[in-house]
């Protein structure tokens, strides 16, 4: 009868907000959790994470309860390594996950549900001492994301990026969402010998200023990549090899229009861009571009080279 009622029995107990309730999978794992576990614990999710990770089964717990027919476990919380708090559970076994219910020991003689509540009182005040640790975290967390998937000089994504992002895009074109997407890749011609005609300040310059152009041409949502050394990608969602090929000739033209103090040689830059096929490896579509910037490497640089005027 109990797996019958499963789903609605745990349904009523999310609802409310006077009960800490964890759900977890056959392999232990938290699958869902209600507000009262949400206020007990700082972290911004615990789904798909082990159940031990917060909460210790004590040895010997596992019993009968003397009020229902329920199973009873006690099981112990450990917030900061420091301060532990103690829960008196029921758990119900269903059909595929494990329902635990909690109540503070020292309310073991009361109703679970009228009593939670307090639980809950009591909890906020150590809510709100960890609410300013957590605002300072999350800003520290925006750094490090930032320094994970950003390149320090240009101020554009890195490598790291653009192979998670992509990976988004790719199942986007797949559900159809998105039409089409389209890769340039890009980098500055004989720019080795910038760096050791002008020196690596110059050269350091001379990337800002390609970078800023590639962001003034592209639009919000099209991926713009500093893939490495002088190497630049751009993504373009929604964007053909003819819409493509048009902004890489106006970064062309106002890239050898930079006039940059005490650089006495033209800036030119080669160009290869492929558009992206139905389930195909990032990887593929990636060698392929390259394939065409070399091409225009080898007609004389200052050149872009599409998939179309390939063929």
């Amino acid at each position: 009868m109990w797996n019958d009622y499963f789903d609605l029995i745990v349904n009523y107990i999310y609802s409310s907000k006077k009960i800490i309730a964890i759900e977890i999978n056959q392999s232990k794992e938290i699958v869902k959790v209600n507000q009262g576990v949400k206020t007990l614990i700082s972290e911004e999710s615990t789904i798909n994470k082990p159940l031990s990770r917060y909460f210790k089964i004590k040895e010997n717990s596992i019993g009968q309860s003397s009020r229902s027919n329920l199973p009873e476990v006690e099981l112990e919380y450990v917030f900061d390594k420091k301060l532990r708090l103690f829960f008196t559970g029921y758990f119900l076994e269903g059909p595929k996950n494990t329902l635990y219910i909690f109540e503070n020991n020292a309310n073991k003689e009361t109703n679970i549900i009228e009593k939670i509540g307090e639980v809950n009182l009591e909890l906020s005040n150590l809510a709100r001492d960890i609410h300013k640790k957590n605002k300072a975290l999350k800003s520290k967390n925006n750094i490090i994301t930032s320094l994970m998937f950003q390149d320090p000089l240009t101020k554009l994504h890195n490598r790291r990026y653009l192979y998670e992002k992509f990976e988004k895009l790719s199942s986007m074109l797949r559900m159809n969402s998105i039409d089409n997407i389209t890769m340039a890749i890009t980098d500055i011609d004989n720019f080795k010998t910038i760096n050791d005609t002008y020196g690596h300040d110059i050269g350091d310059e001379v990337l800002v200023v390609f970078a800023n152009l590639i962001k003034s041409i592209s639009r919000e949502n099209d991926l713009k990549v500093r893939f490495g050394g002088d190497e630049f990608i751009l993504i373009l969602v929604n964007g053909n090899l003819e819409i493509t090929k048009k902004r890489m000739e106006q970064l062309k033209h106002e890239f050898e229009n930079v006039k940059i103090k005490g650089v006495h040689r033209p800036l030119t830059t080669s160009i290869g861009i492929a558009e992206y096929k139905k389930y195909e490896d990032f990887q593929n579509l990636l060698i392929r571009a390259d394939k065409l910037l070399y091409k225009a490497k080898e007609l004389g640089r200052n050149t872009i080279v599409t998939e179309s005027s390939e063929k």
